[in-house]
C-alpha cells in the first residue's frame, strides 16, 4: 500500500554516504509547514514514528499553520528571531547574505537542537521547507562529512518537489500579504548556486562548517554526538 505523503517536500535527509559510512535512514527528515488536514500529518508522522519537531518558522508564519495537539514534541527555533516580516531584500540571494551574517547563531542553535535530540527520528521544517531548513540541514551533512556535491544535489530537490500545488495550500484562505515574508515564500526554486554561494561564504569566513558551529556555540560533545547518531 502507497503511504500518501501529507507534507510538501518531505524527504529524509539521512540517506547519503559519508567517508566513515552511509548515514543512518529514517532518522533526519525534512519537509514544509503542516499546509494540510493535521489529523492525516500527525497519521503521517506517526508511522514515521517522529518523535521530535524542530520548527524554524516566525510565529507570524506559524499562527497560519500550527502543529496544535501535535504528539511529537515541538521546538520552536525561529531563524529570523521574529524579524522576517521587517527584513529587507530583493533576492533570495540576499536573503541567504543575510541568513548567514545576521542569524548565523539561530542556524547553529537549530544544528545544536538536531544533536541533541539525535537520538530518536525528527523532522525540520520552515515554510517551504527549502531554505532555512536547507541551510540547516546542509550544515548538518557538511559537519557529518557528506560530500559538498551530494549535499547541494539534495539541497536542489525542493525546487523539484514544489510547485503551484504547494503555493495554493500555502496561500489558502489568507491575504498573501498578511503572510511574514510572503515575497519569499512565493518562491519555490532552490538553484544549488544559492547553497553553494552561502558555504563558500562559510569557508572564506570561518575556514569550513565545523568552525562555524563551533564559533556559535555548538559543542564539540554536541558534535561527536551528532556523528556518532547519525553514521552507520
Amino acid at each position: 500500500m502507497t503511504l500518501i505523503q501529507p507534507l510538501h517536500n518531505f524527504r529524509d535527509a539521512g540517506t547519503l554516504e559519508t567517508p566513515s559510512g552511509e548515514l543512518r535512514p529514517g532518522m533526519l527528515m525534512r519537509s514544509a509547514a503542516p499546509l494540510g488536514l493535521l489529523t492525516d500529518i500527525q497519521d503521517f508522522l506517526t508511522i514515521r514514528g517522529i518523535e521530535v519537531i524542530i520548527d524554524l518558522r516566525d510565529e507570524g508564519e506559524r499562527s497560519h499553520a500550527p502543529w496544535t495537539g501535535s504528539a511529537a514534541r515541538i521546538l520552536s527555533m525561529p531563524v529570523f528571531a521574529g524579524e522576517l516580516r521587517t527584513l529587507r531584500f530583493d533576492s533570495l540571494e540576499q536573503l541567504y547574505e543575510i541568513m548567514l551574517d545576521r542569524f548565523a547563531p539561530a542556524l547553529v542553535a537549530a544544528v545544536g537542537a538536531v544533536a541533541d535530540n539525535s537520538n530518536v527520528p525528527l523532522l525540520v521544517h520552515c515554510t517551504a521547507g527549502k531554505d532555512r531548513t536547507g541551510v540547516v540541514v546542509a550544515l548538518v551533512q557538511e559537519a557529518l562529512g557528506v560530500d559538498r556535491h551530494a549535499v547541494l544535489a539534495h539541497y536542489a530537490v525542493s525546487q523539484d518537489v514544489l510547485g503551484e500545488d504547494y503555493l495554493r495550500d500555502l496561500f489558502r484562505g489568507i491575504d498573501p500579504a498578511d503572510l511574514p515574508g510572503a515575497d519569499a515564500h512565493r518562491a519555490i526554486s532552490s538553484p544549488p548556486t544559492l547553497l553553494a554561494t552561502l558555504l563558500a561564504a562559510v569557508d572564506r569566513e570561518y575556514g569550513g562548517v565545523e568552525q562555524l558551529l563551533l564559533t556559535h556555540g555548538l559543542t564539540a560533545q554536541q558534535l561527536t554526538r551528532l556523528r556518532g547518531a547519525y553514521i552507520a
